[in-house]
């Protein structure tokens, strides 16, 4: 076990992050490429001469508002070396977490929104709000395989 002076983890200020070799992939609050698909199944609706073009219109006005006014930020960033966690309470900070540092990391569903929680080896966890357990759990298996613990639902008398 290390004790905590010798980790690597860290929270960090983002502009500190260590430059990226390799691949890097991302997980957004928006999905995009999930709102774009849709707002072309709506203008494809749009232009079909069925009762239908009434919905397609909506959907693509909707799609369209979602994609460009809400707000967008990027919850994780996953590259050969590292995780980094973007969600912490300071906005200009983040949680640079290496691979070789991670025990484990489990996936629980709450009512209002879902949470990675990441364990290391000096026994500190690393927590972060999620949406989708789908593209989390396809880079954290795909770069620590095997680590993934029982997730677990979380009901309201437990949050």
């Amino acid at each position: 076990m290390y004790n905590h002076v010798d980790m690597k983890s860290q929270t960090i200020r983002i502009r500190n992050l260590p430059p990226v070799q390799g691949k890097r992939h991302f997980i957004r609050v928006k999905p995009a490429g999930f709102l774009l698909g849709c707002a072309i199944a709506g203008i494809l609706m749009t232009f079909d001469n069925t009762s239908a073009a009434g919905v397609g219109i909506c959907i693509t006005l909707l799609c369209l508002f979602a994609e460009l006014m809400l707000p967008d930020r990027l919850l994780a960033e996953f590259t050969d070396d590292y995780l980094v966690l973007f969600n912490t309470r300071e906005r200009d900070s983040c949680s640079l977490i290496y691979w070789d540092e991670i025990v484990n990391w489990q996936y629980e569903y709450h009512s209002y929104a879902d949470t990675l929680v990441i364990l290391l080896v000096d026994g500190s966890e690393q927590t972060a709000d999620m949406y989708s357990k789908k593209s989390a759990a396809r880079w954290l298996n795909q770069y620590i395989p095997g680590k993934e613990t029982k997730n677990i639902r979380v009901s309201r008398e437990g949050e």
